[in-house]
């Protein structure tokens, strides 16, 4: 079916909409009503994400060349990388290495208490004045 070739290749249920002039109410439906289209709806969105993938690592790994500018007038390029890209795909396969924060707990699996302090100082204080 062309929506689903759509939307695998463009990657957005709205933009393969657009392309294959197929309202989304209908492709809602059709997921609901057919489960051999709701499999092969999810097909196309693997699809669409392996292509996303793909993307994220070659701008991390190879990445994307940008214009340079000086005084109005292109004058070169830069190659710019993406650590973003890299390290979304690292938290993707190793988790357990690249996760964003490493979960804490006190003894016996209890929260940690936490205080936040504001110290405001005076800047013209000398250390023998201070506390």
């Amino acid at each position: 079916m062309a929506f689903l070739q759509a939307f695998a290749t463009l990657g957005t249920g709205q933009a393969a909409c657009l392309s294959t002039g197929i309202g989304r109410r209908s492709v809602y439906d059709w997921v609901e009503r057919d489960e051999a289209f709701a499999r092969e709806f999810e097909d196309a969105k693997h699809a669409a994400t392996d292509v996303l993938e793909a993307a994220c690592r070659r701008r991390g790994k190879d990445g994307v060349s940008e214009p340079v500018f000086y005084r109005g007038r292109e004058v070169g390029h830069v190659q710019r990388y993406s650590d973003a890209c890299l390290l979304a795909l690292l938290r993707a396969y190793r988790p357990e290495r690249f996760r964003r924060s490493h979960e804490q707990s006190g003894k016996n699996g209890s929260p940690i208490a936490s205080a936040v302090v504001h110290v405001s100082y005076d800047v013209n204080m000398r250390p023998d004045d201070m506390p």
